[in-house]
């Protein structure tokens, strides 16, 4: 496992280039946000993870990972959770765990670690659905780190500090879904699917693909996610548009790119999902 740095590329064209490559050995870049005996947090990009998987060792304090591109599994010795731009993952401290992809692709997450305090109440390690507010405060954090070496302090523990409020405000975790093992194996196969294009997927495709009724399916993902699958889909092309908001001020192409029918639609949807327009947040980027 190689160390390598990216500080001086974009953080959506870091992104962008991690697809469509040959196999490849699994690199680990870490770029420090804060280092502190308060609070230490890194943008963690993980090139080719593969299903052999790489360590993930949070040490004595508890760990939140807010994910910025990607899906992974966070596997230990009891269990296993999995995270992709729907969640954020909650990590006690002193638990080693195994982070592994369901085939080979790339992950990157912000990683934050504080002392026991909000972080450290989930009693385990779990999941949680994030918000779009923490989405898009992390998304912007990325940025203005990936296009500013030398960011300002005051920016960036400001942005550190509104992500961690969002991060003390997230609600418990929800009562588990009494589906069996099997349901909820078919459920995760199509959280995987999801993730294979920027596109949705249709209803009849992912039926069809898993071996199941539309009907069927549509119900059993609403018990096990809590929310529709065509919802899922949704939040998941906007928390990906957020990095590509990074990169081009063309948000008709990131609209096209992302499965939108307009550049009108898209920029509704964001808005009401972040509370401002593409064009808005393109503008918030912008610091000095």
């Amino acid at each position: 496992m190689a160390l390598t740095d990216l500080r001086h590329r974009p953080f959506a064209q870091s992104v962008r280039a991690m697809s469509g490559r040959a196999a490849e050995a699994t690199t680990v870049t870490r770029r420090s946000l804060a280092n502190s005996s308060l609070l230490q947090a890194e943008i963690v990009t993980i090139r080719s993870l593969a299903s052999e998987g790489v360590p993930l060792v949070p040490g004595s304090r508890p760990l939140a990972l807010i994910p910025l591109s990607g899906s992974l599994y966070l596997e230990w010795d009891a269990g296993a959770v999995w995270m992709d731009l729907n969640q954020i993952a909650l990590v006690p401290g002193n638990m080693t765990l195994t982070q592994r992809h369901a085939d080979v692709g790339d992950v990157v997450y912000i990683s934050i670690s504080c002392p026991p305090g909000p972080l450290g109440q989930a009693g385990g390690c779990t999941v949680l659905p994030v918000g779009p507010d923490l989405q898009r405060e992390a998304a912007r954090l990325a940025t203005l780190i990936s296009w500013r070496e030398n960011l300002p302090s005051p920016v960036r523990d400001d942005a550190l500090r509104t992500i961690l409020d969002h991060v003390a405000a997230m609600e418990p975790p929800r009562r588990p879904s009494v589906a069996g093992e099997r349901s909820r194996a078919l459920v995760q196969r199509v959280r995987e699917l999801v993730q294979e294009t920027s596109a949705p997927r249709s209803l009849d495709d992912l039926a069809s693909r898993v071996g199941a009724s539309p009907v069927y399916l549509t119900s059993l993902f609403r018990q096990v996610e809590g929310t529709p699958i065509y919802r899922y889909q949704a939040r998941l092309r906007l928390a990906r548009s957020l990095s590509r908001l990074g990169e081009t001020d063309d948000i008709t192409t990131v609209a096209m790119d992302l499965g939108f029918a307009s550049h009108s639609h898209f920029s509704t949807a964001f808005r009401v999902a972040f509370g401002l327009t593409p064009s808005a947040y393109r503008a918030s980027l912008t610091v000095g």
